[in-house]
């Protein structure tokens, strides 16, 4: 299944902290041997109240650190009804021609105290790539089911994945970071088990590093910084993943930075450039 995984451009969207932020396919190998190396830990501290606002929309970019070229484009649509999230989105790599790959996610989410749960997840993409990924959560019965499938070659994966009690789906931790308590301070930090969309699972741990004001398409906006880091014996070879949300609440995902095109190539940046509703992040006062 790695194999095939990496042989997949799309695969890099494997969801860290937002849609659109991920590790690419490149970085599945160094994923799935943290899966298998690392033990499982809890949750260091409690997640608190998870807001989202009736109906959010986005769209983010991906880049090198330094460079205006786009190595892929991102949008998404999120509805919430009661505790039911009903989520859309759809990206592609920024090529044209031959190469240019397309794709489209749907999913369904539930809050719940202390945890976001996805109930599905499927993702389609199109053009130089013909795949298909779904996953299927019972968290009754602590159950994942993982299909994936390549339209254009009939190849197939399926495997029914076990959930710990400290499980997380990985989909949706751009909202789980929403209930992180930043109250604790820098230092705070909430672990666990994180399934990816590729059907892995590996413990990881979310560490408060403190508020920085950061330059954003709305301006200078006061954020919190938080970073990924894996757990297990190899977890110090992987890239440092960063993220950075709002300061002010619901705490909206801004900016990821790592490696989105591999580990042999430059650090990446994930930029939200667009948001609605528009004003709900307001440019920070000079002090």
């Amino acid at each position: 299944m790695i194999a095939d995984l990496i042989g997949s451009e799309s695969s890099y969207h494997y969801q860290i902290f937002h849609s659109g932020t991920a590790v690419n396919r490149k970085s599945v190998f160094i994923l799935a041997l943290v899966a298998f190396c690392a033990p499982l830990v809890a949750s260091a501290q409690s997640i608190g109240p998870i807001e989202v606002l009736p109906h959010e929309s986005g769209v983010q970019k991906t880049r090198y650190i330094g460079k205006d070229a786009t190595l892929y484009n991102y949008s998404w649509d999120m509805k919430k009804e009661g505790s039911r999230i009903n989520y859309s989105a759809k990206g592609d790599n920024g090529k044209q021609g031959a190469k240019r790959i397309e794709w489209t996610e749907k999913s369904v989410m539930e809050i719940v105290p202390g945890d976001v749960r996805t109930l599905s997840w499927v993702k389609e993409s199109s053009g130089a790539e013909q795949q298909t990924w779904k996953l299927e959560y019972d968290w009754t019965a602590r159950k994942m089911k993982y299909t994936w499938t390549d339209r254009t070659t009939g190849k197939k994966d399926e495997k029914t994945v076990e959930l710990s009690q400290k499980a997380h789906a990985g989909d949706g931790m751009h909202l789980l970071v929403r209930g992180f308590p930043f109250d604790k301070g820098p230092g705070a930090k909430i672990s666990g088990d994180f399934v990816m969309t590729n059907g892995q699972v590996f413990a990881a741990t979310m560490i408060f590093r403190g508020e920085e004001r950061i330059e954003t398409a709305f301006g200078p906006v006061d954020a919190y910084k938080i970073e990924f880091k894996l757990g297990g014996a190899i977890g110090g070879l992987a890239p440092k993943m960063f993220t950075w949300y709002t300061k002010a609440a619901p705490h909206i995902f801004l900016r990821y930075e790592g490696k989105d095109d591999g580990l042999t190539r430059p650090r990446t940046v994930n930029d939200l450039i667009k948001y609605s509703p528009e004003g709900t992040i307001a440019p920070a006062q000079s002090k």
